[in-house]
């Protein structure tokens, strides 16, 4: 992260409204941009790690059969779907920052409930939970990137969808190590828990409200 942010150091991102030309300039240490970065790379490590690994829990457990098993992972994102879905109609009700904290602290139930389940509606159940919880918090975070940043978002967004790759092949990894190193896969799931608890201490941060835009 310090490597891909030292490359672009107070770079000049061109405005290009009407007729003013003059260069915006970016903060590249600034406390929001380092935020933000934190964000996409939990994000989409969180999503893909729990996602990615709901069948082989189901599985471990060894009172589902492997055919539902298969199948678990089929319910997360099909709660992140219409999550994403009844976003919209939420946000006429609820402030947006407000709604992925709570989304976040939803989610972080729902991994935990995982953690605990030992037969398939509980897995189901959980796997849910932790789709609707998730589902409003990466369009969310996008949309933060374009307040901060403003006509600079273009720029600073190819530093945070790096960053949310990155995360997105880490965390699968280490859950995978994790399990490996304490011989429970119960272990492992703990790192997009505790990846959705960093993700809501961030989001305590002071954010742009939007008539500041």
């Amino acid at each position: 992260m310090l490597g891909i942010l030292s490359t672009y150091s107070r770079v000049a991102e061109p405005v290009l409204s009407g007729g003013d030309r003059r260069p915006a300039r970016i903060n590249w240490g600034s406390r929001s941009l380092l935020v933000l970065a934190a964000l996409f790379f939990l994000y989409v490590g969180t999503e893909n790690s729990f996602g990615g690994w709901i069948a082989s829990y189901a599985k471990s457990l060894g009172t589902i059969p492997l055919a539902r098993s298969v199948m678990a992972p089929s319910f997360f994102y099909s709660a992140l779907l219409v999550g994403r879905w009844l976003a919209p109609l939420i946000l006429r009700r609820m402030d947006e920052v407000k709604l992925a904290r709570s989304g976040i602290l939803v989610a972080c139930a729902g991994m935990a409930g995982l953690i605990l389940s030992r037969a398939m509606p509980g897995v189901i159940g959980s796997a849910m939970v932790a789709g609707i919880g998730l589902s409003a918090v990466y369009p969310i975070t996008i949309a933060l990137l374009s307040r901060e940043f403003g006509a600079a978002a273009s720029r600073v967004g190819s530093v945070m969808f790096t960053m949310a790759n990155l995360g997105g092949a880490f965390l699968p990894w280490l859950v995978g190590y994790a399990s490996n190193q304490f011989g429970s896969l119960k272990m492992g799931l703990t790192a997009p828990l505790i990846a959705g608890a960093g993700m809501f201490i961030l989001y305590l941060s002071k954010w742009k409200s939007v008539d500041a835009e």
